[in-house]
Protein backbone atom coordinates (compact mmCIF):
# COMPACT_ATOMS: atom_id res chain seq x y z
CA UNK A 1 0.00 0.00 0.00
CA UNK A 2 3.14 2.29 0.75
CA UNK A 3 4.44 1.70 -2.57
CA UNK A 4 0.42 2.82 -3.81
CA UNK A 5 0.21 5.68 -2.14
CA UNK A 6 3.90 6.86 -3.00
CA UNK A 7 2.78 6.98 -6.76
CA UNK A 8 -0.21 8.67 -6.04
CA UNK A 9 1.46 11.58 -5.08
CA UNK A 10 4.03 11.47 -7.60
CA UNK A 11 1.00 11.59 -9.93
CA UNK A 12 -0.86 14.59 -7.91
CA UNK A 13 2.70 16.31 -8.28
CA UNK A 14 2.57 17.10 -11.48
CA UNK A 15 -0.54 19.24 -11.65
CA UNK A 16 -0.44 22.73 -11.09
CA UNK A 17 -1.93 24.13 -8.02
CA UNK A 18 -4.44 25.80 -10.35
CA UNK A 19 -5.54 23.35 -12.31
CA UNK A 20 -8.19 20.99 -12.15
CA UNK A 21 -8.03 17.01 -11.14
CA UNK A 22 -10.78 14.28 -12.35
CA UNK A 23 -11.05 12.61 -8.68
CA UNK A 24 -13.33 10.42 -9.43
CA UNK A 25 -10.85 9.28 -12.78
CA UNK A 26 -8.15 9.07 -10.14
CA UNK A 27 -10.06 7.39 -7.56
CA UNK A 28 -11.00 4.81 -10.08
CA UNK A 29 -7.41 4.04 -10.87
CA UNK A 30 -6.43 3.96 -7.23
CA UNK A 31 -8.94 1.19 -6.56
CA UNK A 32 -8.81 -0.94 -9.41
CA UNK A 33 -4.45 -1.08 -8.51
CA UNK A 34 -4.79 -1.81 -4.99
CA UNK A 35 -7.72 -4.37 -5.92
CA UNK A 36 -5.81 -5.70 -8.66
CA UNK A 37 -2.28 -5.62 -6.98
CA UNK A 38 -3.16 -6.86 -3.21
CA UNK A 39 -5.57 -9.04 -4.70
CA UNK A 40 -4.62 -10.82 -7.74
CA UNK A 41 -0.95 -9.83 -7.67
CA UNK A 42 -1.75 -7.92 -11.11
CA UNK A 43 -0.36 -4.30 -11.64
CA UNK A 44 -2.38 -2.15 -14.53
CA UNK A 45 0.02 0.41 -14.53
CA UNK A 46 -2.80 3.34 -13.61
CA UNK A 47 -0.24 5.49 -11.55
CA UNK A 48 3.02 5.36 -14.09
CA UNK A 49 1.65 8.61 -15.64
CA UNK A 50 -1.11 10.79 -15.36
CA UNK A 51 -1.44 11.21 -19.27
CA UNK A 52 -0.78 7.64 -20.34
CA UNK A 53 -3.63 5.90 -21.99
CA UNK A 54 -6.72 3.75 -20.26
CA UNK A 55 -5.95 0.20 -19.60
CA UNK A 56 -8.59 -1.60 -21.76
CA UNK A 57 -9.98 -3.52 -19.01
CA UNK A 58 -10.58 -0.01 -16.58
CA UNK A 59 -12.67 0.82 -19.97
CA UNK A 60 -14.78 -2.74 -20.40
CA UNK A 61 -15.18 -2.35 -16.49
CA UNK A 62 -16.59 1.20 -17.35
CA UNK A 63 -18.56 0.23 -20.03
CA UNK A 64 -20.35 -2.58 -17.82
CA UNK A 65 -20.68 -0.57 -14.72
CA UNK A 66 -22.44 2.12 -17.02
CA UNK A 67 -24.88 -0.58 -19.17
CA UNK A 68 -25.65 -1.80 -15.46
CA UNK A 69 -26.87 1.72 -14.35
CA UNK A 70 -29.18 2.73 -17.29
CA UNK A 71 -30.73 -1.11 -17.01
CA UNK A 72 -31.37 -0.62 -12.97
CA UNK A 73 -33.10 3.10 -14.37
Amino acid sequence: MGLITQQTMRIFEQYRSDEPVEILDWTTNLTFETIGRIGFGYEFNLLTDRNQEQNPFIEAMGYCLKQAIQRVQ
